[in-house]
């Protein structure tokens, strides 16, 4: 996991000299944003030898050089590890100053390398997964058996939510594990509570401005998921509604609408007529739609129905959900 900052133009920017196998097409490594206008990404290092990356921005106008080595972990000298879900650690083990062969089991495989070189192996199972290695000395000397633990932890947000400026809301995170350090820009405010399993997230934006969320594995550790926290605004026209129609029997057509900044693909909306004499166009009371009904400009227009002799308004609540989490009621 590498991290850097100015992400302002991350569309820009891109990485080179990641490891590919053999026979394999080059990937490029996703770029995310992180907090605090920063990025990450997961690259792939080169197995027994330095990993030259170069970080380019802007599209190649500036670029910057790293050397990367990665460090090999050795099963009988190293204490137990703790990585995220589809890491993985370059595996060796030999006693000081041992020359030898190696042969390592990990989840029913064996790994056979050297103690000059090591192997990498990707952890793709959750949990504490124990990792065995026998040494054997060259000239067929005793052999040297130790073992470590290594824990593979999994975290990640629920989507991605929406707020609106200043006003609360819930965020539940079933997937984030305890061992998740979750810090975000300091425009959010966010408390946060037991939720089994994982968390919840009380959020509340302070600025008028999008922001972000990270789980760290440990307080200084790789980063294992992002969210982006956006800001959203909306109108609706339900107090002043243009009339559409007047009917021979002195009932009337109204149209409103509802028109947000953001529509978020999970939202739903929940629209409940209280007075008497009042119907949507469809002859019912009560109506849910989803993102789906909104036009490109962001707008859902909705007709009702007045009948002859109703006094009262075109009273109705209008609920705003992104899944099954209130945000706003009008």
């Amino acid at each position: 996991c590498i991290e850097g900052g100015s992400a302002s133009n991350i569309e820009q920017i891109s990485i080179a000299g990641f490891y590919t196998e053999e026979e394999e097409e080059p990937v490029q490594p996703d770029i995310r944003h992180s907090i605090e206008n920063g990025w990450y990404s997961d690259v792939t290092l080169t197995p027994n030898a330095p990993s030259n990356l170069t970080i380019s921005f802007q599209n190649g106008q500036f670029s910057v050089n790293k050397t990367v080595t990665w460090t090999p972990t050795n099963i009988l000298q190293d204490g137990n590890q703790m990585i995220r879900l589809g890491d993985s650690l370059l595996l060796t083990a030999f006693p000081e100053n041992g020359e030898g062969s190696v042969s390592i089991s990990v989840e029913g495989n064996t790994l056979t390398t050297t103690s000059d070189s090591s192997v990498p192996y990707k952890f793709e199972n959750t949990g504490d997964i124990q990792v065995s290695a026998t040494f054997t000395p060259d000239g067929n000397g005793t052999p040297v058996t130790g073992s470590i633990t290594v824990k593979v932890v999994s975290s990640s947000f629920s989507g991605n939510p929406v707020c609106f400026f200043n006003e609360s809301r819930a965020w539940d995170n079933p997937n984030l594990d305890d061992l998740a350090v979750v810090k975000h820009d300091w425009n959010i405010n966010m408390f946060e509570s037991n939720l089994n399993p994982g968390r919840r997230l009380d959020i509340k934006p302070i600025q008028n401005a999008p922001g972000y969320a990270i789980a760290r594995l440990g307080q200084d550790g790789p980063i294992m998921s992002n969210a982006s926290i956006k800001i959203i605004t909306a109108e609706a026209t339900h107090p002043s509604l243009g009339v559409i129609e007047n009917f021979m029997d002195g009932s009337t057509m109204v149209q409103s609408q509802i028109s947000l900044s953001y529509v978020p693909p999970d939202l739903s909306i929940y629209l409940k007529i209280f007075v008497g004499g009042i119907t949507f166009d469809d002859g019912l009371i009560e109506r849910w739609i989803t993102a789906a009904d909104f036009d490109e400009y962001g707008v859902y227009r909705y007709n009702m129905i007045r009948a002859p002799g109703a006094y009262t308004g075109n009273c109705h609540t209008i609920n705003l959900y992104q899944g099954s989490t209130l945000l706003k009621s009008y």
